[in-house]
């Protein structure tokens, strides 16, 4: 029997069909002047808001200092609870010597997402031109949990969001988990 409702559906379409929903997500801002003043975090409490939109469950909201040994603890924690489905970083990708979340976070992935990457440096490119090329915001799985590290700037991690987490996070975590 030929399914023909599934014939007209659009392969992205399907996609979304399939995709786990809701989210259950942890933010983490990392940054060594604002850890403890997250009341002035612009890009935390964007990624929350576009969170929340989207239906997702903010578990938790915490702010940390650029210390690769403090941060890989947050987020060994987080990703230790089966319940959680995405962890979300905001700061500490630039090339400053502060700047240590890749360092941080690389040697937890079990699978980078190479992709998230390079289209976040094309749309920045064509936001903010060759400057872009400098983030080294990334993506990837750790265990089963899906993991973005975003630079720390609110244009940046709006950009990131709205046009590639939010429209594909829940589908790749389908895949992780194996419901797909």
């Amino acid at each position: 029997m030929v399914d023909n409702e599934n014939e007209t559906k659009t392969i992205p379409e399907l996609h979304k069909e399939k995709a786990q929903r809701p989210l259950r997500a942890g933010v983490l801002t990392i940054s060594t002047s604002r850890h403890d003043k997250l009341d002035l975090d612009v890009s935390g409490k964007i990624i929350i808001d576009l969170l929340k939109t989207q239906g997702c469950e903010v578990f938790a909201y915490m702010g940390r200092p650029d210390d690769v040994i403090d941060i890989q603890e947050k987020i060994r924690d987080w990703v230790a609870d089966d319940a959680v489905d995405l962890i979300i970083t905001t700061g500490g990708t630039g090339v400053s010597p502060d700047d240590v979340t890749v360092e941080a976070v690389e040697p937890l992935l079990s699978k980078r997402i190479p992709g998230f990457g390079e289209l976040f440096r094309l749309m920045s490119y064509k936001e903010v031109g060759v400057s872009s090329f400098a983030s080294r915001a990334f993506g990837g799985v750790i265990d089963k949990t899906l993991i973005f590290c975003l630079p720390g700037s609110p244009a940046a991690v709006k950009l990131a969001m709205e046009l590639i987490i939010l429209p594909e996070a829940g589908h790749l975590l389908a895949h992780i988990k194996k419901k797909i």
